[in-house]
């Protein structure tokens, strides 16, 4: 089956919310659902798992492994897998971990409207407060409003970027991404980063 073969009579039979909840006349577009057909490799994995009955809570770091040498191939990224990479279910959850780990209720996190509006529910919804550095009229970061935000009478702890961006789809270029880091080592602001769309770009 070619993955883009799915008609959308057959994305309708779905039993997603995405598929279920909304009228006839409606194409729903708001959720990273894809609506191709599965990649063969990755159904006959699951078919083999269900077969073996082997549906239990994962162990090891095969995954982590598998992550570690695709950024290796795909970024140069050269990752010490048992100190640098954790499994997670939920991008959201984990960067929920993140910042209660380097954060502290009434602290100010800075976020580039317009974003992934679950960065404002996790920042709102667990006490910390929203700086907004808007991004440019083009969608691209603004590196003065970012530092004028960083410097501010809020004192943010934390920045959440999303990179690429969401979604807006800018894809930040070195030069901006490098500038990030100056400014948060100079005003002592960590950085926390959803790339879960980075596979999607050129290497």
């Amino acid at each position: 089956m070619a993955l883009l073969s799915l008609s959308l009579d057959e994305l309708r039979t779905r039993t997603s919310l995405k598929w279920r909840h909304y009228p006839a006349d409606v194409l729903p577009m708001w959720v990273a659902e894809m609506d191709v057909a599965m990649h063969p490799a990755v159904r006959e994995t699951l078919l083999g798992a269900i077969d073996r009955g082997d549906t239990g809570y994962p162990d090891g770091t095969a995954y982590a492994e598998a992550f570690a040498a695709m950024a290796a191939a795909r970024w140069d990224w050269q990752l010490d897998v048992p100190a640098q990479v954790r499994r997670a279910g939920d991008v959201m959850n984990s960067v929920l971990a993140v910042l209660e780990a380097t954060t502290s209720p009434g602290d100010a996190v800075v976020i580039n409207p317009p974003v992934y509006p679950p960065f404002q529910m996790v920042v709102s919804g667990y006490r910390r407060t929203i700086t907004e550095a808007p991004l440019t009229a083009a969608g691209r970061l603004d590196l003065a409003t970012l530092e004028a935000a960083f410097a501010g009478p809020d004192h943010p702890r934390a920045y959440l970027l999303c990179s690429p961006h969401n979604p807006t789809g800018a894809v930040h270029t070195a030069a901006e991404l490098t500038a990030v880091m100056e400014l948060a080592a100079r005003y002592d602001v960590r950085v926390v980063v959803d790339e879960i769309h980075a596979c999607l770009v050129d290497p």
